[in-house]
C-alpha cells in the first residue's frame, strides 16, 4: 500500500511541478497550456473532496491513505490545498463550521444546495445519503488535519494542522446543534481524529 501511495503522490507531484506525466496512454504535462497549472489544481481540489464525498463516505479507513497523499502535495503545492478548502467549504458548509441561514428571497431548493444538499430537477436528495456525504467528507478533513506525508520535511509545520482541528472543534461545539448533523459530525471528527 505505502509504495502505491508513493506512486500516486510522485505523479500528482510531478504533474504539478511542470514535468510530463504518462495516463492513460498519453503524456501530459501543465506547461501545455497557460492557464494548464491553475486548471490542474483544481480538478486535482475537486477530486480529494470527491473522494471525501464518495470512497470515505462508504470506506471510511480510505480517509487515511488520501489524506496523507492531499497533505504531502498540500505542503509542496500549497495553491491545491486552498483551493481543496474552497470546494470541501462549498460542498460541507459544516466544515467550516457554518450552518448558512436563509435569506429573504432564496427558494427552498437553492437553500437546500447552499447546505450541501445534491439537488437533481427538483428532487432533493435523501436525508440518510446527505449525512454519509456529509460524513465522509469530515472524515476525509480530520484525517488531514492530523496526518503528514511521511516523506516530506518534518521541519516544516503542517499545512493545515491540528490546531485547524481544535479550532473546527471549538466553533462547531460553539453553533447551536442541527438535528441529525451536529451530533454525527462531531463523532465523525472525533473518530477520526482521536
Amino acid at each position: 500500500a505505502g509504495s502505491k501511495l508513493r506512486e500516486v503522490f510522485d505523479k500528482i507531484n510531478n504533474l504539478l511541478s511542470g514535468k510530463p506525466v504518462q495516463t492513460e496512454g498519453q503524456t501530459v504535462s501543465v506547461t501545455q497550456h497557460p492557464q494548464g497549472l491553475e486548471f490542474v489544481c483544481y480538478k486535482l481540489a475537486e477530486k480529494f473532496v470527491k473522494h471525501g464525498e464518495g470512497e470515505v463516505s462508504f470506506h471510511h479507513d480510505s480517509a487515511f491513505p488520501i489524506a496523507v497523499v492531499l497533505s504531502g502535495i498540500w505542503e509542496l503545492h500549497p495553491r491545491v490545498g486552498d483551493i481543496f478548502l474552497a470546494h470541501l467549504h462549498k460542498k460541507c458548509p459544516y466544515s467550516v463550521p457554518f450552518y448558512p441561514a436563509r435569506k429573504e428571497g432564496t427558494s427552498m431548493e437553492e437553500y437546500q444546495r447552499i447546505l450541501g444538499y445534491e439537488v437533481h430537477d427538483s428532487k432533493v436528495e435523501e436525508q440518510d445519503h446527505f449525512l454519509k456525504r456529509m460524513s465522509g467528507m469530515i472524515r476525509l478533513y480530520a484525517a488531514i488535519i492530523q496526518l503528514r506525508w511521511p516523506y516530506g520535511n518534518k521541519q516544516g509545520a503542517h499545512p493545515h494542522g491540528l490546531s485547524y482541528g481544535w479550532r473546527w472543534l471549538a466553533q462547531m461545539l460553539n453553533l447551536e446543534p442541527l438535528a441529525d448533523v451536529t451530533a454525527m459530525l462531531l463523532l465523525d471528527f472525533l473518530e477520526v481524529s482521536g
